[in-house]
């Protein structure tokens, strides 16, 4: 798999230096919203609109006030996924997706939402090579981008500042950081007799763990025929929840938790897990309204107060904003909501 980069010189004090803001979960692609050194500005939310615009909803200190319309900044054309913020919430990455037409290639775009017409760094992908979303390491060391078209990929870790690749990682089934960033936990396919005929790849799947950017994979957990496990996110260091799935054709699913730094740990079900990473949980926390149009895309804040989803609302999907305390806000027409890091914490 080849890919053409392309970086422009940047300042290294706004790209090296990414210093988390909040705990946050460590949960693939959740958004941390938090207090920042200097921030002013209110909460703001990224999202795709039906016409794969790129946009900026600047929902001012209470996200949830209704009476006070988002402003909406569109920052770019063609977005084909889930925008991500690096964790100092000063750049952000999306995949853009070319139109059918042309010859060209899809490409990642790092920028600033500042200055949006003139990205930092780019990915240009041979066709084929189909990128279907990127994501920051907690520590904002190291960008991941994800390749695919199917439920097994190959991951790309590219190093932030230098932009240069530092490792290739193939034939995964999802992926996960440790809340350091130097870890790297993975669904990886495993052949079985017999083979699951019923299911994409006939294969099972286990969880491996890669260390970050060196070569050593320790698997924790071993697929078989009646069961195949999947990384679900890193909430703590010494501590991966991972979803156990029942290979039947209508496999039922739960929750396991494991020491990923221990080979010979063993799984530890678990009942609750973060609602970062809980679906049929956050559904029950959306106003009743709003349930029946719940799609399985949504972004919590770090501190679980706001969640923000699109719901299917026509033809179209209309990105909502809920809190804890029921109050809700629709926002605007679109999907792949992302929070932008260090927004002014609000009382809501």
């Amino acid at each position: 798999m080849k890919h053409t980069p392309v970086a422009r010189p940047v300042l290294a004090a706004a790209l090296t230096v990414m210093l988390l803001t909040s705990a946050g979960t460590g949960c693939g692609r959740d958004a941390v919203t938090g207090k920042g050194r200097g921030a002013t500005r209110g909460y703001q939310l990224a999202y795709v609109t039906p016409e794969n615009d790129l946009v900026l909803a600047d929902l001012g200190p209470d996200p949830l006030d209704g009476t006070r319309p988002p402003v909406i900044t569109t920052l770019a054309s063609n977005a084909g996924f889930e925008p991500a913020w690096s964790p100092d919430g000063r750049l952000l990455a999306c995949v853009f997706v070319s139109p059918p037409r042309t010859k060209d290639p899809d490409t990642v775009k790092v920028f600033s939402p500042d200055d949006p017409a003139n990205p930092l760094y780019e990915l240009r992908c041979e066709r084929g090579d189909r990128p279907r979303g990127v994501e920051w390491s907690p520590d904002g060391r190291l960008l991941a981008v994800d390749f695919g078209t199917s439920i097994v990929g190959s991951v790309q870790l590219l190093e932030v500042g230098s932009w240069r690749e530092v490792g290739h990682l193939c034939h995964l089934c999802g992926f996960c950081w440790s809340p350091g960033g130097d870890r790297l936990a993975a669904g990886s396919p495993r052949e079985v007799d017999p083979p699951l005929l019923h299911l994409e790849t006939s294969e099972s799947s286990d969880v491996v763990v890669y260390e970050v950017p060196g070569p050593r994979v320790t698997t924790l957990v071993e697929g078989t025929t009646e069961a195949m496990y999947w990384p679900l996110c890193w909430p703590e260091e010494e501590r991966l929840l991972v979803q156990v799935v029942s290979t039947a054709a209508a496999g039922k699913a739960h929750v396991c938790e494991i020491c990923p730094s221990d080979p010979s740990a063993t799984l530890r079900r678990v009942e609750a897990v973060p609602l970062s990473c809980d679906h049929e949980a956050t559904r029950r926390l959306l106003p009743p309204e709003l349930r029946d149009g719940f799609s399985s895309t949504f972004r919590w804040t770090a501190d679980e107060s706001l969640v923000a989803t699109p719901i299917k609302s026509g033809p179209d999907r209309m990105v909502w904003v809920v809190g804890r305390d029921g109050r809700s806000r629709r926002v605007g027409p679109g999907t792949y909501p992302a929070w932008r890091p260090m927004a002014t914490p609000a009382s809501h």
